[in-house]
């Protein structure tokens, strides 16, 4: 199966399952955006683009309830809005 072409969203991207999903859909070919707190979507993303695909990156804690909602939401806008261009 081919991913090439498609685009992915991955939040979760830290670590575990989030990761490897973003991983995988890079070998498959696709542009990938990852959400992650800075260190671990630096690092996800080095993976990604070592996969050999683009990739974007949000860096947001998700898990935490302080984290401005409207800022989160401006840059998912932002990125999305790219991707479709």
């Amino acid at each position: 199966m081919t991913l090439s072409g498609k685009r992915f969203l991955v939040t979760g991207a830290a670590q575990g399952m989030g990761r490897s999903i973003a991983v995988e859909a890079a070998r498959q070919g696709a542009e990938c955006v990852v959400v992650a707190d800075l260190r671990a979507a630096n690092e996800t993303a080095d993976a990604v683009r070592a996969a050999g695909a683009r990739v974007h990156v949000i860096t947001a804690d998700l898990a935490r309830s302080e984290e401005h909602t409207s800022e989160l939401q401006s840059r998912l806008h932002l990125v999305c809005r790219l991707l479709l261009e």
